[in-house]
C-alpha cells in the first residue's frame, strides 16, 4: 500500500511539473555569470532561496560582476522571467559561509535561486508561479529531499553570517503544495510531544533538524518562523519566542524527517 502511495504522488507530481513547466520553463534566459567554480563532483542535494534586496537591473550586474564574487544559478524578475547565470553543473557562489544537517559548504551540494525582491514587500504572483515551476522541476530532477529545500535564512544563522532571505513574505506552504519541500500540519501528538521540552531541549532539536549549532536559540527559532510559522511577522514582539506552535511544528518536522515521507 505504501509502495503504490508513492507511485501515485510521484505520478501527481509528474502531472503537475508538466503543466508548471508548460507555463514557464521553456523559455529561460541565459545571461552567463563569470562567478562560479568547479563543485569537484559533489552530487546536489540542496535548493536554497534567495531574495535579492536589490532590483532586477542593480541584482544582475552584482550577480554577473567578477569584483562582487557572488552570484547564482537562477535570478528570477517580477514578472516571472527566469535568468539563467551559472550552469547546474557549475558550484555558483549564493550561500557562503553556511551550515545544514552537517554539511558545511552548502554552495558545492546546492542550487541557488535569486528572486527580485526588496525584503519588505509580497512577491509577485508570476514570480511564485515561476519559482514553483522551477523550484518543482530541480527538485524532482535531483530526487532533492524535502528538508533540504530550504531558505537563506535556514543555512546561515549565525551572529556573524544571519541572513534574512527570502522572508516573511515567500509562499513555503505553497511550494510544498506543489511538492517541493515540507510545511508542518502537526497534530495533537506533536503538540504532547513537545509541550514539555526546555529551552535547551528546543535547541537541541532545532539541531537535530538541521540549524546549526553556532547560535542563540532566539536567532535559531526566528529562522524557523520564517520558513514555518510566518504569521508570527504580524506581532514582533513573537518574533525568536517559541510558542507551543513553533514546538509543535518542529515536532512534526522532526517526525517528517524522521519517517522520510509525507506525514499527510
Amino acid at each position: 500500500m505504501r509502495t503504490f502511495k508513492k507511485l501515485l504522488l510521484k505520478l501527481r507530481l509528474k502531472a503537475t511539473l508538466a503543466k508548471l513547466s508548460d507555463i514557464r520553463l521553456d523559455n529561460i534566459i541565459q545571461h552567463p555569470s563569470p562567478n562560479w567554480n568547479s563543485r569537484d563532483g559533489q552530487k546536489i542535494v540542496f535548493l536554497i532561496e534567495h531574495y535579492t534586496v536589490d532590483d532586477f537591473e542593480a541584482a544582475l550586474r552584482r550577480l554577473t560582476d567578477p569584483a562582487a564574487q557572488v552570484s547564482s544559478h537562477y535570478l528570477v524578475d517580477l514578472d516571472g522571467t527566469i535568468y539563467q547565470l551559472v550552469a547546474e553543473i557549475n558550484r555558483a557562489w549564493h550561500a557562503a559561509p553556511a551550515f545544514w544537517d552537517g554539511y558545511t559548504d552548502i554552495n558545492s551540494v546546492s542550487i541557488g535561486i535569486e528572486i527580485v525582491n526588496p525584503g519588505d514587500t509580497p512577491y509577485t504572483p508570476a514570480q511564485m508561479e515561476a519559482v514553483k515551476a522551477l523550484s518543482l522541476d530541480i527538485a524532482e530532477r535531483y530526487s532533492i529531499p524535502p528538508t533540504h529545500v530550504l531558505a537563506h535564512s535556514d543555512v546561515s544563522v549565525t551572529v556573524q553570517n544571519h541572513k534574512e532571505d527570502p522572508g516573511w513574505f515567500f509562499d513555503w506552504q505553497g511550494l510544498a503544495v506543489q511538492g517541493v519541500g515540507v510545511w508542518p500540519q502537526p497534530t495533537q501528538v506533536d503538540y504532547d510531544n513537545s509541550a514539555g521540552w526546555s529551552d535547551d531541549d528546543l535547541k537541541q532539536k532545532l539541531i537535530e533538524y538541521g540549524y546549526t549549532a553556532d547560535a542563540d536559540l532566539s536567532k535559531l527559532v526566528e529562522a524557523f518562523q520564517r520558513h514555518f510559522q510566518q504569521e508570527v511577522a504580524q506581532t514582533p514582539e513573537r518574533i525568536g519566542v517559541a510558542d507551543a506552535d513553533t514546538r509543535a511544528r518542529l515536532a512534526y518536522l522532526l517526525r517528517f524527517k524522521a519517517a522520510g515521507v509525507r506525514l499527510f
